[in-house]
């Protein structure tokens, strides 16, 4: 009796990506990055309080500089995206307003990402739910603006590859609507 081989899965694939207009998409969890990314997009609120680690870290700077600088600190503008190195804050929250999201900030600070790769030439980029992290949006409602912003969006050349952060829960459903948005 001839012996057949044992067919396994490999652990690391994710699927093929889907190409929405010029841009190739894979969604995986935080625990199965597709691939390495130059930035990764952060959902954050208009005083940078939600991405703060949790744990205080002794600064070598000069007490009075530091209070000068909270002192004269001031709130980012809802939808834009600040840059800290390869890490991209995308503002999506206002603390200080109810609802703290919006889908007007999403979409903008979508929007504003997608010139950011752009102007930087940034090829890999890692993309959450905006607006769905820390509460406010559904997941659904946060990836159909995903979506729209993405079949809009210019060409890029080479492709841009995204990885969208999803939860492991909703991953099959969310590779589901992004082939339909392919069609």
């Amino acid at each position: 009796m001839e012996k057949r081989p044992r067919l396994q899965i490999l652990p690391g694939y994710k699927g093929q990506p889907i190409r929405l207009g010029s841009i190739l998409v894979t969604p995986a969890t935080t625990h199965e990055p597709p691939f390495p990314v130059e930035a990764s997009v952060l959902e954050e609120d208009t005083w940078r309080l939600l991405s703060a680690p949790n744990v205080a870290v002794p600064q070598e700077e000069h007490p009075v500089r530091l209070m000068t600088d909270l002192v004269n600190d001031r709130p980012a503008l809802p939808g834009e995206v600040l840059i800290q190195g390869a890490r991209w804050l995308a503002i999506v929250h206002d603390i200080e307003q109810t609802p703290t999201c919006r889908e007007i900030w999403v979409h903008s600070a979508l929007k504003r990402a997608l010139e950011l790769t752009a102007q930087r030439h940034c090829r890999s980029l890692a993309l959450p739910l905006l607006g769905s992290v820390n509460g406010c949006l559904d997941w659904r409602r946060s990836l159909t603006l995903i979506i729209e912003t993405l079949n809009n969006a210019v060409v890029f050349e080479p492709t841009l590859r995204i990885w969208l952060l999803v939860p492991a829960a909703h991953r099959k459903e969310i590779r589901q609507t992004l082939e339909a948005a392919a069609r």
